[in-house]
């Protein structure tokens, strides 16, 4: 059997941790999609150049008890926080990748996240993002640079927090050669553990979201993987996905770019229980 143009080959997956239980979460997801594709692991820390500027600034001097020293103190306490951080998640992607038996690497870079997370993603093949509360506990931090790095890199990106399965995707397909990808995406994810993909087809009428539908059950079973299909008229596939999300589940896996007919990446990412794939 000739090789699919379009199958989503994962030769080195990166990781981007904040050595947080969502952090590690995503590393988790990471590894074990790496043990399957017997990819390389790649791990990264950012050291969040926006925290230093934030524990230099006046704001946190004040509101730092009296007394707690100049802004060298601040600055000092918060890369010694930072090296922590980095030091706990090397430690954990060696655990991981010694435990699926995979070669990894990891490094620490210092600077802004989304660029940073960005610019790594030029030498891998998947991007893996944790979600979670972040930044000074803001859930919609974490959310929000997802979106940016979904936007911004050239490769599929997973976004994933604690407690969320890979297995049993959906995939939203409307014949478009960018849902073409999401559905290639869908088959490798399921093709690993023998899962069945659900297919959501959307057109602007029945009739097309049907047929949608069935090239994509076709596409599948060329790739050998069984689907379940359903059909959703664009005008509702907004709400129809938020509604989704917010259920327990597989991986949710869409085109790069869509727009999801106006849900905001990460309104959607904010509010998701299931993995979320932008595919490539």
């Amino acid at each position: 059997m000739s090789r699919d143009p379009l199958e989503l080959r994962v030769r080195r997956l990166l990781v981007a941790l904040d050595a947080s239980a969502h952090g590690l979460a995503g590393l988790e997801a990471a590894a074990r999609l790496a043990e399957r594709a017997r990819s390389e692991l790649v791990g990264l820390f950012v050291e969040d150049a926006g925290l230093l500027r934030l524990a230099a600034s006046p704001v946190v001097r004040v509101v730092a008890s009296a007394g707690a020293g100049p802004e060298s103190m601040q600055v000092a306490e918060m890369e010694r926080a930072l090296r922590s951080r980095g030091d706990r998640a090397r430690a954990a992607v060696r655990e991981a990748a010694e435990r699926a038996k995979l070669t990894f690497s990891f490094r620490v870079v210092r600077g802004e996240v989304t660029h940073e997370v960005v610019a790594a993603s030029a030498s891998v093949d998947v991007v893996v993002l944790p979600l979670g509360v972040s930044v000074l506990g803001r859930p919609d931090v974490a959310a929000e640079t997802a979106r940016r790095v979904s936007e911004q890199a050239e490769r599929p990106v997973l976004l994933i927090r604690a407690g969320h399965a890979l297995s049993g995707p959906t995939v939203v397909y409307d014949g478009s050669p960018e849902g073409a990808r999401a559905l290639a995406a869908a088959a490798s994810l399921a093709r690993h553990d023998g899962g069945v993909v659900t297919v959501l087809g959307v057109g602007d009428t029945e009739a097309a979201a049907l047929g949608a539908a069935e090239a994509a059950r076709g596409g599948l079973a060329v790739r050998g993987v069984a689907a379940r299909v359903r059909t959703v008229l664009r005008p509702a596939l907004g709400e129809v996905l938020m509604a989704l999300g917010q259920v327990p589940g597989g991986a949710l896996v869409l085109a790069a770019g869509a727009r999801a007919a106006g849900v905001p990446l990460a309104r959607l990412a904010e509010r998701a229980r299931r993995p979320i794939m932008l595919a490539r």
